[in-house]
């Protein structure tokens, strides 16, 4: 699959930890029009492979009267719910303000523009993302001689890689062999994108049998039978899918399970 490739952006170093870097095109013209702090060029890029996840903004500053230099800070804000409170996300690049620095001197003639893109990746999901985006105009003596606040539009980051569950697993009496069970598997894909091929392996002590899966659609239901040795409740099978990890998954924490073996039959 291919990547986002950008030297600016820096990827997630650990889970939950979201890690951005900022790219400057500082350059100046002679018409002097335009907002004195704006957001432009936001971009919302969903993706199934998570690197490829990516939300960038690129602020717009001009200076004010007196002012000595120009100061950007953006801020990152999560949540992975609706009815959740935005929580600032930690990062390289973010909550720190930051000046020009080609040239330094960017910021103090009329008709400076300064334009910085600050692009996020390796976005965990779902979430939903924007940025709080700080301008401040600094003069003589460092004294902040203005500030303003720009919020961005929100970036909902969908989960979209296939979640593979292992629903049920029960072994039921087969009445012309009395020394074997039938066993009754249902496996779903509870994600927003089908997969397969991958395997789904049927474990009983040394015994081990596989069933290939050639696909499985988003919200699919797919029911397995294999025929195996009778189910001991003190040692019951167990089921797992895609041992191999053939598929790219969103989780693997409800792959596996263990069977339900038939109720004892009551001595006469």
């Amino acid at each position: 699959m291919r990547r986002f490739l950008a030297a600016s952006i820096v990827t997630l170093a650990a889970a939950g930890a979201l890690v951005g870097a900022a790219t400057a095109a500082t350059t100046t013209s002679s018409g002097g029009s335009g907002q004195r702090a704006e957001l432009r060029t936001f971009l919302c890029q969903r993706a199934l492979d998570p690197g490829q996840r990516l939300v960038s903004v690129m602020a717009v500053m001009r200076p004010l009267k007196k002012t000595h230099r120009l100061e950007l800070r953006f801020e990152l804000l999560s949540k992975t719910s609706p009815t959740a409170a935005f929580t600032e996300v930690q990062g390289t690049g973010l909550g720190t303000f930051v000046s020009p620095t080609d040239p330094p001197t960017l910021g103090t003639r009329p008709d400076d523009v300064w334009r910085l893109s600050h692009p996020v990746a390796d976005l965990p999901a779902p979430a939903t993302y924007r940025f709080v985006v700080t301008f401040r105009w600094i003069g003589a003596h460092d004294r902040v001689i203005g500030t303003d606040v720009r919020v961005s539009r929100p970036c909902y980051q969908p989960e979209l890689r296939p979640d593979l569950v292992a629903l049920s697993l029960v072994a039921q009496p087969i009445p012309k062999a009395p020394k074997k069970d039938l066993y009754v598997a249902q496996i779903s894909d509870d994600g927003l994108t089908g997969a397969g091929p991958f395997q789904v392996e049927f474990t009983d002590g040394a015994i081990v049998k596989d069933h290939n899966v050639k696909h499985i659609a988003p919200h699919q239901l797919l029911t397995l039978n294999f025929v195996g040795p009778l189910c001991d409740p003190t040692a019951p099978p167990t089921m797992t899918i895609d041992p191999d990890q053939q598929v790219d998954a969103y989780t693997r924490a409800n792959n596996s399970l263990t069977a339900t073996c038939p109720a004892p039959t009551p001595a006469s």
